[in-house]
């Protein structure tokens, strides 16, 4: 059985913890020392900072290495900053990006069909795997799920 491990997060983050990996060099040791065979990366910049910065750096992490999948955080496509909606999935598909993250909380927009609609629907047309994350405290256990 080979695993495929969907939440890695790559690159130094605010409450990095000793011994978790923040290079790509000690993520792929530390997937060899679990038997995780592949994985979806995120960059902490996309989760910490701007989904700008994180999805740029990731196609670094991920570049060459058939292991390691790049994530996009995305944002609702009110504010434009993931570019034109009409080219979004094509500009996934050139960058070997095959799966989204939206962050609700930590960028704080809801789920209803004002906000998101829009975007939704391109990844549903494209099929795109979207995970909905809404812890953005990355302090020890997890807050209550807010979706409806």
């Amino acid at each position: 059985m080979q695993l495929f491990d969907a939440n890695v997060q790559i690159g130094r983050f605010r409450q990095l913890t000793p011994g978790i990996p923040f290079t790509r060099e000690e993520l792929l040791k530390d997937m060899d020392r679990f038997g995780v065979a592949e994985a979806l990366v995120l960059d902490s910049l996309s989760r910490e900072v701007h989904p700008s910065y994180g999805n740029r750096r990731v196609l670094g992490w991920t570049e060459n290495e058939p292991r390691l999948h790049p994530a996009w955080a995305l944002l609702p496509a009110r504010g434009g900053e993931n570019g034109p909606l009409e080219t979004l999935l094509d500009r996934m598909v050139a960058a070997g990006v095959r799966a989204v993250k939206l962050f609700p909380r930590q960028y704080s927009f809801n789920l209803e069909e004002w906000c998101l609609g829009s975007l939704l629907a391109v990844l549903e047309e494209g099929r795109v795997p979207t995970f909905i994350d809404y812890n953005p405290t990355y302090l020890s256990g997890w807050p209550p799920d807010d979706t409806d």
